[in-house]
């Protein structure tokens, strides 16, 4: 009964038996996990220090061959994919004249404008991508994985070539209604709370839909 330990390291077998009989063995157990523990740490601490002097370099020097989709790295710097590069130019352009996540992704597959991955374009790629500084040349490092990610220093301006331009940046971060964007329109309903259904006493709501030019 109990727990035993086996180390393949040093193949010891650890259990309350031997251990009552030798508990010296239990010293020399702790003492190589202290050991490997501290070696972790400073494995971890000397590869913290590596990516700090990186950043510092950021501006000078490539941090990592790791890039946006419509760039690809070269010896001297990065090179852009004009052919992808022009479909984020259309998104923010869109984006700009008052369309929405949604329109944005379904005219883009329309007008059979090249994605940035083979699954074509969708709503939720064109938010992320619209909200991305890295398309006038920002990069941003991070630490931590997955909901512990968090910025890392402060942005390296112009480390990406820019693709969009200051302008059409800034008119593409105007407040939009959200839903659809561009040709739809918010309807407000001054009874809502007020009308009930005679037999079932449920509130009564009002639906919206574009089909077949009802609304």
């Amino acid at each position: 009964k109990g727990i035993i330990i086996v180390t393949l390291d040093d193949d010891m077998v650890y259990s309350s038996e031997n251990i009552r009989a030798n508990w010296t063995k239990l010293i020399v157990a702790l003492a190589i996990m202290a050991g490997a523990h501290e070696q972790s740490l400073n494995k971890a601490r000397r590869i913290g220090e590596a990516w700090e002097n990186k950043r510092a370099n950021a501006a000078t020097k490539l941090l990592t061959k790791m890039c946006p989709d419509w760039l690809r790295p070269t010896e001297t710097g990065w090179e852009i994919i004009e052919e992808k590069a022009s479909g984020v130019r259309r998104a923010f352009e869109l984006c700009a004249e008052g369309y929405g996540k949604s329109s944005i992704a379904k005219l883009l597959n329309q007008e059979q404008i090249p994605a940035l991955s083979d699954a074509g374009w969708h709503p939720n790629t064109v938010q992320k991508l619209l909200s991305s500084r890295t398309v006038i040349g920002e990069f941003q490092a991070y630490t931590g994985r997955h909901s512990n990610r968090v910025p890392a220093g402060d942005p390296v301006p112009n480390y990406y070539p820019r693709i969009v331009d200051e302008d059409l940046w800034l008119r593409s971060q105007r407040p939009k209604k959200s839903g659809g964007g561009k040709g739809f329109k918010e309807m407000v309903n001054v009874f809502r709370g007020l009308l009930r259904c005679p037999i079932c006493n449920g509130a009564i709501t009002t639906y919206s839909s574009t089909r077949q030019g009802v609304s």
